[in-house]
């Protein structure tokens, strides 16, 4: 579950991949943008976004993936709707300084589609602390941090120089410190590297690590239940 919330989070702060499809101004009878296609929502809980206090929800929707598409075409009029495999984006146009953003994943057929929504301010503050627990690479840029004060959980990304993403990983594990050991061992794999896995036992925790060849790296972490 915390690799998936981590892609979750990747998909929706990020975009989903730079091969998906953006369609704007879908026609449509309008309908509620609150939770739009009744979702089973499971969890809410808050998220604090660049120093912004925001709220996240956690839901199922049990229909087809191909169903829900054309549920959302008739529930939203002007919305960009962004679709990459078996992930969809909608965002929504801004209110009041604020965007209502939803992402969509089938997980797997046959499972219901996994929906998290938040609305996130159009603008986000560009100063804030980074923090400590999170490792940064000494040339990179932060642009992105989020806490989870439920899941005592951090969230951070930067952008960094583009290059070799198996050098990036090499680094930041060894900023990260040497309580933490790799788990995925990804870097071995010919360079082709992109993510990382870490684990550390005292106190027990997880981080997973991630860098982009567009250079955007990304790092989440969160204690380990005992």
């Amino acid at each position: 579950m915390t690799r998936l919330f981590f892609l979750l989070l990747t998909a929706c702060f990020l975009g989903l991949t730079a091969r998906a499809q953006v369609f704007t101004l879908w026609p449509s009878a309008g309908g509620s943008t609150g939770n739009p296609l009744d979702a089973e929502i499971f969890s809410t809980e808050p998220v604090i976004i660049n120093g912004v206090e925001c709220e996240m929800k956690l839901g199922l929707i049990r229909q087809s993936f191909d169903d829900l598409a054309i549920a959302l075409r008739n529930h939203f009029r002007r919305a960009q709707i962004a679709a990459a495999g078996n992930n969809l984006m909608v965002t929504l146009p801004p209110e009041n300084g604020w965007l209502q953003r939803y992402l969509y994943i089938a997980i797997r057929r046959g499972m219901p589609v996994l929906q998290i929504s938040m609305k996130v301010p159009e603008k986000l503050p560009e100063n804030f602390v980074w923090p400590r627990q999170l490792p940064i690479l000494p040339s990179a840029t932060p642009f992105r941090v989020m806490v989870f004060p439920k899941r005592n959980a951090l969230y951070g990304s930067f952008h960094y120089p583009p290059g070799s993403t198996a050098g990036a990983l090499d680094q930041i594990t060894g900023i990260a410190g040497n309580d933490w050991v790799r788990m995925a061992h990804e870097s071995a794999n010919f360079g082709r590297a992109s993510g990382e896995v870490l684990i550390r036992s005292n106190p027990a925790a997880v981080m997973l690590v991630n860098f982009t060849r567009d250079g955007v790296g990304i790092v989440y972490t969160r204690p380990l239940e005992k």
